[in-house]
């Protein structure tokens, strides 16, 4: 793939696959994080291939792209907007008293799909490593390693922000631009230029699943395997809610490819309203999730 080879051909990724496990990232699937993570989706049991079928993509695809669901999210989003308007005096305010911009447009993408989608945050991270040769594997989205930590004089509200995911609100105007989803799949960070190199990573994890030196993609590889052509049937805009506001830990990456899939493969108005609903519960109010069905 010319963008692995822009960053050091297929040695390069072995080294940082190498590296990464040397550091302690899994790439292990273990069956209690699945059933986890499938309940999170309101699907029951820990066995993802129940609900992985290519022939259910098509489905999928017609409920995302349906306005019945169009008119769901523009339901809740009416209830989000006052957080837009909250987040946006206190931007204001953080631009005018420390005369830094806090928001970020970055780029993001879909192994398969898009790659060059832009989202708005509110800037919490230092990217003093962006644009450098970093491993990314090491990141939050496979390692839960936060490099710089967050962004200074920020500190103890920029951490809040990005464990409410607060940092997300301004996408909030995005879908109802109809630029984003509000229930749907997360997209991967391709933006090198901002620390945020997960795309890569995949990518990376992808070329090497068969490789018999890394046994240990063995759990992933065969999800890895048909994961870009799930995606490219079910072409996705990026979400604010998705499997990963619900299921998040350091080992998010890998769970992920799985999520993505189930998702690509079993989105309808139930599975959103039970990922939309146990976003809300866990990464705004901080409970419990809801059961599987």
């Amino acid at each position: 793939m010319p963008e692995i080879e822009a960053m050091g051909g297929y040695e390069q990724g072995s080294l940082w696959i190498s590296e990464s496990i040397d550091k302690g990232v899994s790439f292990t699937l273990e069956r209690d994080k699945l059933a986890d993570l499938m309940k999170f989706l309101g699907l029951s049991g820990d066995d993802p291939w129940k609900y992985i079928a290519e022939r259910d993509v098509k489905e999928a695809r017609e409920w995302s792209l349906s306005d019945e669901k169009r008119k769901l999210e523009m339901k809740w989003v009416k209830y989000l907007l006052p957080m837009m308007g909250l987040a946006s005096v206190g931007a204001m305010g953080y631009r005018l008293l420390y005369k830094v911009n806090p928001i970020l447009n970055l780029t993001v993408g879909f192994f398969g799909g898009r790659e060059d989608y832009r989202i708005i945050k509110l800037k919490t991270l230092k990217n003093d490593g962006a644009g450098k040769n970093i491993n990314p594997l090491l990141t939050t989205a496979f390692s839960g390693w936060v490099g710089a930590g967050v962004m200074d004089p920020l500190g103890w509200v920029a951490a809040k922000a990005r464990n409410t995911s607060v940092d997300e609100v301004f996408q909030i105007g995005q879908i109802g631009r109809g630029e984003m989803r509000l229930v749907g799949l997360r997209a991967w960070g391709n933006d090198p230029a901002h620390g945020s190199d997960e795309l890569a990573g995949l990518k990376i994890l992808y070329d090497h699943r068969d490789d018999p030196k890394f046994p240990q993609l063995r759990d992933i590889a065969p999800f890895l395997e048909i994961y870009p052509d799930i995606i490219r049937q079910f072409n996705p805009l990026p979400a604010l809610a998705s499997p990963l506001t619900v299921w998040k830990s350091k080992d998010t990456g890998i769970y992920r490819v799985v999520g993505d899939l189930l998702v690509a493969c079993q989105e309808n108005e139930e599975t959103d309203t039970t990922i939309l609903r146990g976003t809300i519960s866990k990464r705004v109010l901080r409970k419990g999730i809801v059961g599987a069905r």
